[in-house]
């Protein structure tokens, strides 16, 4: 039998549905968590820089977004590092494990590229 491949695509539309799949029940805070710690898991944020790209992303305002990032710390899913003098939020492997259950190509290539892009790494 031969086997079938799938398109870039069409493993992408598949990617995004298995990632929709695994919040089904979880409610909107639990996914909003889940993309604080995919944002951080993804690239290295300031307080600020990622106040300002989650009310971009969800319309979460700032004081939501800290709020968060203060309970996600507290659980131990986040921890702020010092890179280059400059305080910053990075997922521990303990927030990947726990909400993108611990692989980081689980995450569909339409967030990933948001996240970059409103980061800034991509022009």
């Amino acid at each position: 039998m031969h086997g079938i491949s799938l398109t870039q695509r069409e493993r992408q539309v598949l990617k995004a549905g298995a990632w929709k799949r695994s919040a089904r029940g979880k409610g909107n805070k639990w996914q909003m968590l889940r993309d604080v710690v995919v944002f951080c898991a993804l690239v290295p944020w300031t307080t600020t820089s990622l106040e300002d790209a989650m009310l971009l992303h969800r319309g979460i305002s700032h004081r939501k977004t800290y709020e968060m990032l203060n309970e996600l710390e507290r659980a131990g899913a986040v921890e702020a590092l010092t890179i280059s003098d400059q305080m910053v939020w990075t997922a521990t492997e303990k927030g990947v494990k726990s909400f993108i259950q611990g692989d980081q190509e689980l995450i569909p290539a339409l967030l990933a590229q948001a996240v970059w892009t409103l980061a800034g790494v991509e022009k």
